[in-house]
């Protein structure tokens, strides 16, 4: 490998390894942080990835979880991949996949069964093209809602505090969503 090949490698891995430690600090502090503060939520959070365990890779996600007493779950997907089974999911930037849900467990397929377009009744796409509504069937329905948000509204060069970002682009629509679709507990 010549020189300059080497150091667009080690570069690369260098962003690669930023990228991913500023979104656990963004989705597991700022985020919930602001989910907590704002909308009360006082449950249990959870986090995680996909792995392969037949060879290393970069993962196609990252998601944070939280619930609520008696109130929707959300999870909140950093997609870093653009080719997901459902055709309605924006592609050409990596984004947050922001959903509330009704299902009684704050339970990781919710998000994956939306990107794999699997056990839904009906997906709906908004007419802003970052808003989506649905049903999933697990048995009973599981009425779900949300948005996308582009990693880039995150990033220094386009917001000055984060934590206000975070209100405007996730905790307020979140907000809207619960009052307009989620007045009853969760089921």
């Amino acid at each position: 490998m010549d020189a300059e090949t080497a150091k667009n490698f080690y570069d690369n891995y260098e962003w690669f390894s930023e990228l991913l430690d500023d979104l656990v600090t963004l989705l597991d502090e700022r985020i919930e942080k602001g989910l907590r503060d704002k909308l009360g939520y006082d449950g249990e959070s959870w986090s995680g990835y996909p792995s392969r365990k037949y060879r290393p890779t970069m993962p196609d996600f990252y998601r944070r979880g939280i619930e609520g007493k008696n109130l929707p779950s959300i999870q909140i997907t950093a997609l870093l991949r653009q080719d997901w089974d459902n055709r309605d999911v924006p592609t050409g930037e990596p984004m947050l996949m922001v959903v509330m849900h009704d299902f009684a467990e704050n339970n990781f397929g919710i998000t994956q069964n939306i990107l794999d377009y699997s056990n839904l009744t009906k997906f709906e796409l908004g007419k802003d093209d970052a808003s989506f509504g649905g049903v999933l069937d697990w048995g009973k329905p599981v009425e779900f809602h949300g948005f996308f948000v582009p990693l880039d509204a995150f990033s220094q060069q386009s917001c000055t505090d984060v934590d206000a970002t975070v209100r405007e682009k996730v905790v307020e629509p979140l907000k809207a969503i619960r009052e307009k679709h989620f007045t009853k507990p969760r089921k």
